[in-house]
């Protein structure tokens, strides 16, 4: 019974540890693509570039999407299309942080969903195999306590 536990809390360690580094790892992927995007201010309407490191700085951000199945060959493609997204920034023309409409949002989705679907695999597939790892030494463990 302990093993058990103790085999499903190092479980739950593991996934964690999984998706902190996926999360890690995804984040410093799109900051190394070095995207800028082109946003316009809300308030005065000035347009700005606007580097991938500020953009992933801030949480807020308001958007409208519509997401409609494709088929691209044999591939079913349901991801979203943006009509609206923006974010906070601090804008030139006012001189004061600021709702921006960000005009590139659905480039920046397409370019960097690749990178990420496959990081996102490779991920699991190091879940999977980390799982099946505990899995058979806390068999090991069962058997010789047992």
């Amino acid at each position: 019974m302990i093993v058990t536990i103790i085999g499903v809390s190092l479980l739950a360690i593991w996934g964690l540890t999984c998706i902190r580094l996926f999360y890690k790892r995804a984040r410093a992927k799109v900051i190394a693509s070095g995207f800028v995007f082109r946003v316009r201010c809300e308030h005065c309407g000035t347009e700005y570039d606007v580097p991938v490191e500020e953009f992933l700085k801030s949480n807020a951000m308001k958007s409208r999407s519509k997401a409609r199945t494709k088929l691209h060959g044999a591939v079913c493609d349901n991801s979203p299309v943006y009509s609206y997204a923006a974010k906070r920034f601090s804008c030139p023309g006012c001189q004061g942080k600021c709702w921006a409409q960000i005009l590139n949002y659905n480039e920046y989705q397409k370019e960097n969903r690749v990178a990420i679907i496959g990081y996102a695999l490779l991920m699991a597939f190091g879940f999977y195999l980390g799982a099946n790892i505990l899995a058979a030494v806390m068999r090991l463990v069962e058997r010789i306590a047992g």
